[in-house]
């Protein structure tokens, strides 16, 4: 009996260091809240081992006693940690938000204060002796019912645990049973020592030796082997892993066989699927009515791919990019297929919207280039005068930091800006010398006349306007309508700027050039009277800084 009593004590110390070391291992490695609860678990099986081996060395009753209540910490709460971390591993755990959680401790909490008073009510046990076998002593027990109570619930806790287990066992695919038979299997073993120890099924003498810490050296074995196997703290099942449930993409597992493994709640919200339904049902039969879909499912040799299908659903067209990839164990051997569905129908109307808009720049330009033409056929000076305008603007409006589109208005707008003037008779603009009052008055009539013509063509931005604008001032000293401040578009202000700035620095038939200087010296001064500061300062800043000039037509 002695070298049967070292041999488990031997055994007990080697269980201990295992459960030390695995501690350790998961605590570093781990953080998610299952890989907690199964630490704290170690950490009571730990305290379990060590005071059962140490009872055997001590001397008193006492100390035996200390060692024993010591000892039940382990004990009463290593079923109670088994159960929290097999609720949070099979994603059964929405008891333990309070209140629930602090429920299953009232039982441990009349256990602790039964072993504890034992002394004084003898509630847990009705009567401890110590028995010696050559140098080692033992403790003899004889229960009562606050032991019995606490056997009654520990037991209850286990074997609701081993049913949770049991369900997720035949509800989950078999990608996964393999992690939940490894929880089976360290449940099983100390379970059963402890019946066969509690019960006196053992045979072993009297109490002796109580094999429970020992199964658990079971216990950490098989979890152990799910670790390394299945990465069983590491990484959750994928069926149940919170990122699987809540991406919006969808997500389907499917075996060698074309059955559906696995899926994630948008699947089933997308065709209607109910998920125990569809699980282990036929590709064909799910997806019939997704023929773009379905002929790359049934194709059992395509294992990476990625393309782009369609889906109609209620008269409307969606996009999906379809990717399908190998799922394969550690030998490399091919498991089923991942299949990831992503919707891309907003980026395709994106790609659709900018290629019309694209197409629309074009008319657009093609437009302005005709308008540009018939203008310049009738008036060299006109037409030139606008493309200078229109490179002036843009740099000016650049400068500023608008937006691109802002400046391709800026740009349309200045081509065609003095359109209006081919209403003007040719011997009126390319007069030499003076014009009088009633020439003059004709002249600032080409606003009109652009926004009249301009008003007709379907712009994607109000050209017409900008171009009616374009000789209003700040003061409300400007022309047609005499409009002030915020009440011009700053797109008109801006090529109102750079045709003061290229007429007065280009020759015209009735007068020489001013000159660049002349005509910045003229924004200058007007700065904040006539044309808004900050985009006097722009237009000097790209003529200075740029050393910008005038091309000549």
């Amino acid at each position: 009996m002695f070298s049967v009593l070292v041999s488990y004590l031997a055994l007990l110390l080697l269980t201990s260091i295992l459960l030390v070391l695995f501690a350790i291992n998961i605590l570093k490695n781990n953080r998610n809240s299952n890989s907690k609860a199964f630490a704290m678990l170690t950490i009571f099986m730990i305290i379990w081992s060590v005071n059962s081996g140490i009872s055997f060395f001590c001397q008193t009753i006492d100390e035996i006693m200390l060692c024993k209540k010591i000892e039940y910490i382990g004990v009463i709460l290593v079923p109670v940690f088994w159960f929290v971390f097999v609720s949070l591993f099979t994603f059964h755990d929405k008891w333990l938000r309070k209140p629930g959680f602090y429920l299953i401790f009232l039982e441990p909490l009349f256990a602790f204060f039964a072993i504890w008073t034992n002394e004084k009510f003898h509630l847990f046990w009705r009567d401890v002796s110590i028995e010696k076998i050559e140098s080692l002593f033992y403790l003899i027990t004889v229960n009562n019912f606050g032991f019995w109570a606490h056997t009654v619930y520990s037991y209850f806790l286990i074997i609701i645990g081993a049913l949770i287990l049991i369900f997720s066992l035949i509800r989950f695919p078999s990608l996964y049973r393999g992690q939940f038979s490894a929880l089976l299997l360290a449940l099983f073993f100390p379970f059963i020592v402890n019946v066969f120890y509690v019960f006196r099924i053992f045979p072993f003498v009297n109490q002796v030796i109580d094999p429970t810490p020992l199964g658990f050296s079971l216990t950490i074995l098989a979890i152990g082997w799910g670790m390394s196997n299945f990465k069983l703290l590491r990484i959750m099942p994928v069926a149940k892993d919170a990122i699987f449930e809540n991406m919006s993409d969808i997500v389907i597992v499917i075996d060698q066989n074309n059955r559906i493994v696995d899926l994630n709640p948008v699947v089933g919200r997308e065709f209607s699927l109910d998920y125990a339904d569809a699980i282990g049902k036929k590709v064909d039969r799910l997806f019939k009515g997704w023929w773009g879909l379905l002929k790359y499912l049934e194709d059992s040799e395509i294992i990476h791919f990625n393309k782009e299908i369609s889906y109609e659903k209620n008269g409307v067209t969606r996009d999906f990019d379809l990717q399908i990839s190998p799922l394969r164990n550690r030998r490399n051997s091919l498991l089923g297929r991942l299949v990831v569905l992503h919707e891309i129908t907003e980026r395709k109307q994106a790609e659709v919207l900018r290629y019309n808009l694209q197409q629309l720049q074009e008319t657009v330009d093609e437009i302005i280039q005709v308008i540009a033409l018939i203008v310049e056929m009738r008036d060299p000076y006109t037409a030139g005068h606008q493309k200078r305008v229109a490179k002036l603007a843009s740099e000016i409006a650049r400068t500023m930091g608008l937006a691109e589109e802002q400046i391709s208005q800026i740009r349309t707008a200045s081509l065609v800006h003095d359109i209006g003037k081919i209403y003007i008779p040719v011997d009126i603009l390319n007069k030499p010398g003076k014009i009088n009052d009633i020439e003059y008055n004709m002249i600032k009539t080409h606003p009109q006349v652009s926004y009249d013509i301009l008003k007709t063509i379907d712009f994607p931005w109000p050209i017409a306007q900008i171009v009616y604008q374009h000789h209003e001032r700040e003061d409300g000293s400007g022309y047609p309508c005499g409009l002030t401040g915020s009440d011009i578009l700053l797109e008109a202000k801006i090529i109102g700027v750079a045709d003061v700035v290229e007429a007065m620095s280009i020759y015209r038939p009735y007068r020489e050039a001013l000159g660049l200087t002349a005509a910045l010296e003229e924004i200058k001064k007007n700065s904040g009277i006539l044309y808004e500061t900050n985009i006097v300062e722009a237009c000097l800043k790209v003529v200075t800084e740029g050393d910008y000039q005038f091309e000549a037509d």
